[in-house]
């Protein structure tokens, strides 16, 4: 094992969530803890598992096949090899905005300086805007994140009951200068859940021959937040690369929760079975967008469908390999040994 990385789950473990799953587990199977702890230690020493995604992938359950699953270090070094420097375009919110801007199906603005706060309100003024994403530059995990609704009082714009002047030179100096209109979602997606901006994410590579592999695309839904992240605890499901139907029930990260759902547990609105509108264009959208920077070679890729198409919303050059197995059912080791020996 390399050392780099046994002191990486040392360090960046969640150990209260730890806790709390091997509290869980050794409560619901009468296993003891000290026999669950010496498991994850052989998983970490024989598999590079990561403490907790022992949990996620469900390790402690005698029919799962660990070695088809990947793990963190290997991930690490994939990424490494086949994604440059250039990465810190994907990864700057406002780099990625300028590079890949003719993804995009809906306005921003750059405020790079409180001088032009005047300017933005202008632009807001001019498009009517009643609903603004604010975005700092480095946000992850949906956070960084705001959705701004902007009232107009007899020509006196507010937010949060504040003068926008006063409340975006705060969020300037918070650090958020993107600001992007609000996508209206297609009501396929709209009808699902009506609260998040219900995405998709599809993650490619581009391989030796210079053509883009498409390894699996996942709809992304938010269960009870803003967000549709599944790391915040949004809903997800597989999508079928033939024909955009999603083949699979959505599931929720968290390992103790067995429950599956076809429908919507808060909308009743149906997830399985549900065909992704302009699903041709996803796939184009992708692989065009897998080309513009030819050396950074495996992204995932977050996709809106708006009432007009497909639009870009972010790339990921270190996209989540736990989410992408969890959901595809897809196990990577082999496939990733493959690529990094």
């Amino acid at each position: 094992m390399n050392i780099k990385y046994l002191a990486y789950n040392l360090f960046k473990t969640d150990y209260k969530k730890l806790n709390e799953y091997i509290k869980k587990l050794s409560k619901e199977r009468k296993i003891k803890k000290i026999n669950i702890i010496k498991d994850l230690i052989v998983c970490l020493f024989k598999y590079n598992t990561r403490f907790l995604d022992y949990f996620y992938f469900k390790f402690f359950n005698p029919e799962v096949v660990r070695e088809k699953h990947t793990n963190v270090w290997d991930m690490y070094v994939f990424h490494n090899k086949y994604n440059s420097k250039n990465s810190v375009i994907l990864r700057n919110k406002l780099l990625f905005r300028e590079r890949y801007n003719k993804f995009f199906n809906y306005p921003y603005f750059k405020l790079d300086s409180i001088n032009k706060l005047n300017e933005l309100i202008q632009w807001i003024i001019l498009h009517n805007i009643e609903k603004l994403v604010a975005k700092e530059p480095m946000g992850t995990v949906g956070k960084g994140v705001e959705i701004l609704k902007i009232e107009n009082r007899n020509g006196n714009r507010f937010i949060n009951n504040q003068q926008i002047d006063s409340f975006l030179k705060t969020k300037f100096e918070e650090g958020f200068t993107l600001y992007e209109t609000f996508i209206e979602q297609d009501e396929v997606l709209a009808n699902i859940y009506p609260h998040s901006i219900n995405t998709i994410r599809v993650v490619t590579f581009l391989n030796n021959e210079n053509r883009v592999e498409i390894w699996g695309a996942l709809l992304r839904v938010g269960y009870d937040k803003k967000v549709d992240n599944f790391d915040a605890g949004g809903l997800s499901a597989r999508i079928n690369l033939d024909n955009g139907i999603v083949e699979t029930s959505a599931k929720i990260k968290d390992p103790f929760v067995s429950d599956t759902f076809i429908k919507h547990p808060i909308t009743g609105a149906l997830i399985k079975g549900v065909k992704i509108p302009f699903w041709e264009e996803v796939l184009d959208l992708v692989t065009n967008s897998a080309l513009e920077i030819k050396d950074v070679r495996t992204v995932g890729w977050d996709v809106a469908i708006s009432k007009s198409g497909p639009t870009l919303i972010e790339g990921n050059d270190n996209w989540d390999k736990t989410h992408f197995e969890l959901i595809s059912e897809i196990g990577l080791n082999s496939r990733i040994k493959q690529l990094i020996k």
